[in-house]
């Protein structure tokens, strides 16, 4: 198991109002998704949820769940390299998992787990899975869920039920980006030397749900070693 920590936010003020609801989900099956796209995604599409109807967790996946030093499982144990790369949902396994951000993924194969270590601002779904149209609307996290869900820029996103998701495909440029701190600047940059610097998404990472962009991987490791340091709420008034 690889432990990986933080990525993105917003303002710091947002951002400690965000910081992660952690929620337990049960396990489904598998099914398809949507249709295969030729090329980057431009357009919201529309990712079919898992057809298997929900079975009871067995009594060891519920002491699991019901232990605190067990993590939430992300996507309902669903491969998220799969899902974007593939348009399927398949059943990750516990033997390729990753923490990141407080959630466990798992992966279909030691190949979607190297690409989601590799690229994992692309792989790990908007907002850690909450909802991002009720955190730009109503500065709350609301779990989403893998019944609504869209792929968009591909990027994977999912509403809390077909109302958000619907509020999403109509004003879809005023939430693609809601989990995204300082409008993808480098913070760190900001911070210690007072410079305003366009961030990376090769230096990318992901902390309490929420995307950061860093300048390069020594920015990106100095707030890694230091959360706080760069999400103290007087950071608005430097922005």
């Amino acid at each position: 198991m690889i432990i990986l920590r933080g990525q993105h936010l917003p303002h710091a003020a947002l951002i400690l109002q965000l910081l992660p609801v952690f929620c337990l989900i049960s396990i489904t099956g598998a099914g398809l998704m949507g249709q295969e796209s030729s090329g980057p995604i431009s357009t919201i599409e529309s990712v079919a949820a898992p057809d298997t109807p929900q079975t009871a967790l067995s009594a060891t996946q519920q002491k699991k769940l019901q232990d605190a030093s067990v993590a939430p499982i992300a996507l309902n144990g669903y491969c998220p390299v799969s899902i974007l790369d593939q348009r399927a949902w398949i059943k990750g396994k516990e033997e390729f998992a990753v923490l990141l951000d407080g959630k466990m993924y798992h992966f279909q194969g030691a190949e979607q787990k190297a690409k989601f270590l590799k690229q994992t601002v692309k792989y790990a779904p908007a907002l850690g899975g909450d909802c991002i149209v009720c955190a730009v609307d109503s500065h709350t996290r609301h779990p989403g869920t893998v019944h609504d869900t869209a792929i968009y820029n591909e990027r994977l996103y999912l509403f809390a039920n077909s109302v958000e998701k619907n509020k999403f495909v109509t004003e879809k440029d005023k939430y693609a980006n809601g989990d995204l701190i300082a409008e993808g600047a480098c913070i760190v940059s900001k911070m210690d030397l007072g410079e305003e610097v366009k961030g990376k998404p090769e230096f990318g990472t992901i902390y309490g749900g929420m995307r950061f962009l860093f300048a390069d991987q020594q920015k990106k490791l100095s707030f890694l070693r230091n959360p706080a340091k760069y999400l103290r709420p007087e950071t608005n008034d430097q922005n």
